[in-house]
């Protein structure tokens, strides 16, 4: 998994709980809002009732598009509005008013989404214009008394209650967010892990056939291109079984390892060697103008394995047998040129062994 997987995990979790907090926010809004129209129904029709008005039908249509806003919109616009609407209804009515739960909204909203910056200045900003609203509403009566702090020592307790759970909303909610994105690196850690296991031998450290799959379509459309052939080599070890029945196991395995060392050394930066299974490897050759670059290699490759191997004082060597199939004249997918190539290397090992062969109908 790379970055952009995991920068796309979160913005899904981004997505999701914003989706939450879009539904109660709207809910919780719609709610107030109606509650205060029909008081308006006994009180009358004023300045504010067209507002909240106006904010229900605003409502409305943010719900019916919100399906078709981005996550990064809707986070910016709840953020505002919520803002917004708080600040007008604190600086209105004071700190008792139904606003302060806009106010704490949109630092909850900057916790979960924004940067360290950004939330530390809306939580001074949201707990500034709290003590502004609420020394001014203990020291200006008001007609209604709905919300008056009545003495200053109630303001003064209400206020630190208000601060101390914005601090601790705001700092929970965002060590929440740094675990979360700390679990989705873990996460990110042990997928890369098994991608390596499912895309590479462990024992040689070369491709699998798996990843050599998608390598394949990648140099056929290269290949097609630039006008050029490609090949695919059957690479079967003579003589492999005896090294394991003779010195171990160990001995078979570092055969394996200097095996595919020595192929790779003789590789081009665009040609791949995978290991397909116990003693038997796929080699994908790139950018051919002629057969005989295919013979040349195959040559090299052959003399190169079959030099000697040492391992724990004892030396011994094993051959190898190749079968070539070519793209495009015997096949387009990797799958069939594998088993035209594999064909090829029986008649390579009928014919004496420790030689190669390409495939012929």
């Amino acid at each position: 998994m790379d970055n952009q997987i995991q920068l796309r995990l979160i913005e899904r979790l981004n997505e999701r709980l914003m989706s939450y907090l879009s539904v109660i926010w709207a809910c919780f809004t719609c709610v107030i809002l109606s509650l205060f129209l029909l008081r308006s129904v006994e009180v009358g029709w004023g300045y504010d009732e067209f507002i909240y008005l106006f904010l229900i039908v605003l409502l409305g249509v943010f719900l019916s598009v919100r399906s078709r806003l981005s996550n990064h919109f809707t986070v910016h616009l709840l953020f505002t509005l919520n803002l917004i609407a708080g600040i007008w209804g604190v600086l209105n009515y004071g700190t008792q008013a139904v606003a302060v739960f806009y106010l704490l909204l949109s630092v909850i909203i900057a916790a979960l989404f924004y940067k360290k910056r950004v939330i530390i200045a809306a939580a001074v900003g949201v707990v500034l214009i709290f003590i502004f609203a609420g020394i001014k509403f203990t020291t200006v009566p008001q007609a209604d008394g709905l919300n008056e702090v009545n003495t200053h020592w109630h303001w003064i307790i209400y206020t630190s209650g208000v601060i101390f759970f914005i601090l601790m909303a705001t700092s929970t909610l965002y060590i929440f967010r740094q675990e979360m994105e700390s679990v989705l690196g873990r996460l990110n850690e042990q997928y890369d892990k098994l991608s390596q296991v499912a895309g590479y031998d462990e024992l040689t450290g070369l491709a699998t056939f798996r990843l050599m799959r998608k390598q394949w379509q990648q140099a056929c459309l290269r290949a097609q291109r630039h006008q050029r052939k490609a090949a695919i080599m059957f690479v079967d070890l003579d003589n492999f079984k005896s090294v394991n029945d003779y010195f171990g196991h160990d001995a078979g395995d570092h055969c394996l390892r200097v095996i595919a060392k020595r192929t790779t050394g003789l590789l081009r930066g665009n040609d791949m060697v995978a290991r397909i299974g116990g003693d038997e490897f796929l080699v994908i050759l790139e950018d051919i103008d002629h057969i005989e670059d295919v013979k040349e290699l195959s040559t090299k490759l052959i003399d190169k394995l079959s030099q000697s191997i040492s391992f724990n004082d004892h030396h011994f060597s094993v051959g190898c047998s190749i079968g070539i199939a070519l793209y495009p004249e015997h096949g387009v997918d990797v799958d069939t040129l594998r088993n035209l190539a594999d064909k090829a290397m029986y008649c390579a090992k009928d014919n004496g062994k420790n030689q190669f062969a390409i495939f012929s109908t």
